[in-house]
């Protein structure tokens, strides 16, 4: 009956005009109606294209400021601009598979003006394989290169690069695998005109710090190598400091000393000390949300710890096992002895606190295990005459109290208490199946050290064969 709603439902369809009826003002004609939905329309694809868009960049100011140390002090000399790098980047989701990055960089270097463009196409072919191509083209560098990632299992991947650089065809294969939850190992292999092999091994040691240690060898140029460690503690939930130092094989170093703050959650800065052969740098750096602001400044040009030592002709053959060797200093020397002592601390403490409840809970555990042991020797019995499941020996209690803990020991540990009984009991027609639930609420078993974290090993037979498991503390047990 309304004629201006009859032209907007004759015009728009069903669906869309239900969906503007509350947009729109009863005194609207259809072109003013049409105007209003083609500006909201505009809006929303903004919005869309802007939420699948990313954009980062970096700017860099280097200044000399080394004459203010000097005895001949001038004005006229000061500051002395060095570098300036631009660079800006913009991430765009194609689709559910595909995206693309533009990039570029401009600088000045010194009165030497440079410059590059870069496009970078990746795609995501399956959950295990993923493809990029790059393309770059600039005053000092032009390359056109093709990258494979392959995931081989949940903590390995390898990746293939090919292409030609600056005319020249270059290939590079990188490697990488998670031996644990604090341990990673990186190989790069680097084919250019300078062959490069590269290993690094990263190490959680200690809670809220990573150390790691890289190696770097020249294939092509007389094997020269270059060796770096670094070591990041977080102080706070704010604050974290990094010290690293970089020797090559004429052992000329450099040693880096930072921190880092975060001022708010989209804002960090870092102030570190670079001392190297050629001199003394403080870095300064402002990150804003994916935007950084570098201040480098050169304080001091002589180095007067300059020392270079050549002719050692050994030390590139040895190079690339350095890293694993490190490592395994640092972590057997310092890092071992230091959390067995603070694990040993640790449960000393806790068994104090808890002194109470734990030898209440072991009279509980007891006293169950007694009411129970008939059938224990019974199930016990037939599973020896039938091949069974046979459980030799159990423990159960602190982690690392219970790998210090030899499979054959007969002995008591702090923390650790045998559970071989308790076990047996739950053994049915040659199985074991226990529930995702604390082991200490079973029949016959007690917490030997609350608040701490604890697993259950186990030592059976099976068919005459002998096996030994690992379960945590809350994971369900399947023999």
């Amino acid at each position: 009956s309304d004629p201006v709603k009859r032209e907007w439902y004759d015009q728009l369809g069903a669906e869309s005009f239900d969906r503007v009826q509350d947009l729109a003002a009863p005194s609207l004609t259809f072109d003013q109606l049409w105007r209003i939905i083609e500006k909201v329309q505009r809006k929303q694809r903004t919005a869309e294209l802007r939420s699948r868009q990313y954009m980062s960049g970096r700017f860099v100011l280097n200044l000399d400021v080394s004459h203010v140390l000097d005895i001949d002090f001038d004005d006229s000399r000061i500051p002395e601009l060095g570098v300036i790098v631009m660079s800006e980047s913009v991430s765009t989701s194609l689709s559910q598979k595909d995206s693309i990055v533009l990039s570029g960089t401009t600088g000045v270097d010194r009165g030497n003006g440079s410059g590059q463009g870069r496009v970078v196409w990746s795609r995501i072919a399956s959950p295990l394989v993923s493809y990029e191509c790059e393309g770059t083209v600039g005053l000092e560098r032009r390359a056109l290169l093709a990258k494979v990632h392959r995931k081989i299992s949940k903590t390995s991947w390898v990746e293939f690069q090919s292409g030609f650089e600056d005319s020249a065809w270059s290939g590079r294969l990188t490697s990488r695998h998670k031996t644990s939850s604090r341990t990673a190992a990186v190989v790069n292999w680097y084919a250019t005109t300078n062959d490069t092999v590269s290993v690094a091994v990263t190490n959680n040691f200690f809670p809220h710090s990573q150390f790691a240690c890289w190696q770097t060898i020249s294939l092509s140029n007389d094997g020269q190598a270059e060796g770096r460690w670094g070591m990041t503690r977080t102080l706070s939930r704010r604050v974290a400091a990094h010290v690293s130092a970089t020797c090559n094989t004429a052992l000329v170093a450099t040693l880096d000393v930072g921190c880092n703050r975060e001022i708010s959650e989209q804002t960090s800065f870092s102030s570190h000390i670079v001392w190297n052969h050629k001199g003394i740098t403080l870095r300064l750096s402002l990150t804003r949300l994916d935007h950084t602001f570098e201040l480098p400044l050169r304080l001091w040009n002589i180095n007067p710890l300059d020392r270079r030592f050549y002719g050692m002709s050994w030390f590139p053959t040895v190079s690339m096992a350095l890293p694993v060797v490190v490592d395994w200093i640092v972590k057997h020397l310092f890092v071992v002895p230091f959390l067995n002592q603070q694990n040993k601390q640790k449960l000393s403490d806790v068994l104090k606190a808890y002194e109470n409840e734990i030898r209440e809970g072991k009279e509980r555990a007891e006293a169950d295990l007694r009411l129970v042991e008939s059938i224990v020797q019974t199930s016990y019995q037939f599973e020896i005459d039938h091949l069974g499941l046979i459980i030799d020996r159990a423990w159960y209690g602190h982690v690392p109290s219970l790998d210090a803990l030899s499979t054959d020991s007969t002995g008591t540990v702090a923390g650790v208490i045998d559970v071989t009984v308790a076990l047996r009991y739950y053994v049915k027609r040659s199985s074991l199946a226990l529930t995702a639930a604390p082991k200490h609420v079973l029949v016959g078993i007690y917490d030997p050290c609350p608040t701490l974290d604890k697993k259950l090993r186990i030592v059976y037979r099976k068919a005459g064969v002998q096996f030994c498991r690992n379960f945590a503390d809350t994971e369900a047990v399947v023999i």
